[in-house]
Order: C-alpha cells, then sequence, then structure tokens
C-alpha cells in the first residue's frame, strides 16, 4: 500500500489504526461490518465460525449465527409430534447458538443468533437481505454424485442469490489454520 494524502495536505501512511477503513470488501456505510454465519453444529460449520472470528479480530465486524431447521415437506402421521415441538427445538437451539457465540465469538463481536424454519439456502438468503449483512461466511461440505447433480450445494445457491459476498470456507480443516505461520515455498 502506499501513502495518501488527504484534502488538508496531511500525509496518511496505512497503519494497523487506519487499515480497516481503507479495506473496501469489509467496510460497511454504517460502522462495523454485519457478518452471517450459518451454522448446522458440523465440523465444517465449526470452521466457517473460527474463520469469522478470525475475520473480525483483523477487520472487527458483528457476528450473527443462525441456525435453519428443515422441517419435513410432507410429515406424515407418526411424523406430527416432531413437527409439533419445533418451537420447543427452536427455543433450545437460539439457547445453544447464543451460548457458542459468547463463548467463541465474544462479547465483543457477537450480535445475536437466530433460527429459522424453511430450506437452508433461502432462509440464509433471506436472512442476509433482512438484517443487511456484508458478508456471510459459512462451509463447503464438498458433495459429489448424483446428489449434487440434481439439487446442487447450499453454498453454491447461496452464493447465486445473496445480496452480499460470500466467503466459503473449505469443509476439510488444515493442520494449524489459522495459527499457523506460512512457510516460504523457497526456503
Amino acid at each position: 500500500m502506499t501513502s495518501k494524502q488527504t484534502k488538508t495536505g496531511k500525509v496518511v501512511s496505512p497503519t494497523p489504526t487506519n487499515l480497516k477503513a481503507q479495506t473496501p470488501a469489509v467496510s460497511a456505510a454504517a460502522g462495523d461490518p454485519r457478518i452471517l454465519v450459518p451454522i448446522d453444529f458440523s465440523e465444517p460449520s465449526m470452521g466457517a465460525l473460527r474463520a469469522a472470528v478470525h475475520f473480525t479480530r483483523l477487520y472487527g465486524g458483528r457476528v450473527t449465527l443462525l441456525h435453519v431447521l428443515q422441517p419435513p415437506a410432507l410429515p406424515r402421521l407418526w411424523q406430527y409430534p416432531q413437527v409439533m415441538k419445533l418451537g420447543i427445538i427452536s427455543a433450545e437451539v437460539s439457547t445453544q447458538l447464543t451460548a457458542l457465540g459468547r463463548k467463541r465469538v465474544g462479547a465483543e463481536h457477537f450480535d445475536k443468533a437466530l433460527v429459522q424454519c424453511g430450506e437452508p439456502f433461502e432462509e440464509i438468503v433471506k436472512a442476509a437481505r433482512t438484517l443487511k449483512t456484508d458478508l456471510i461466511i459459512m462451509a463447503t461440505r464438498g458433495q459429489a454424485g448424483l446428489k449434487r447433480l440434481f439439487l446442487g450445494s447450499t453454498a453454491e445457491r447461496v452464493i447465486r442469490y445473496a445480496p452480499c459476498a460470500v466467503l466459503t470456507v473449505n469443509g476439510e480443516q488444515k493442520p494449524g489454520w489459522p495459527n499457523a505461520k506460512r512457510q516460504d515455498a523457497r526456503a
């Protein structure tokens, strides 16, 4: 990065304190960037949460955690008790998400936990629009074969329809990331 001269003639060089304002990818119009992290409590989604925490420590921001419950499309008679319990399940998941957010993200960067019912990609995109999210950080699963051919992946659909930038995190945790030091290929 190079130094810039302000309107008053003062020369400003990039420093860690003013770098946040100079980073267009993460600068929100009104303060800290709003980050949405869809969580299904799987290891890949926990990797996305770790990436979001790392991101907020570097650039600031407020993290909202979202979990989407998928009720059966046409519940059969024996499934009605489960469908009727969605309100109870939703409250329990919301409590777990809030605890996870406070523990992993920290009070400074954690905004809220949301639980929605529906198709995951639709609910993620809807939440991003409603919350005016600046960035979605989510995991990929690496599905292959006929399932992906006919249905597509949730991450792929979110990328296609999201009103904001989407950062996808590979579902496989790399050893030592994000704490590993870069190894120079020339060494």
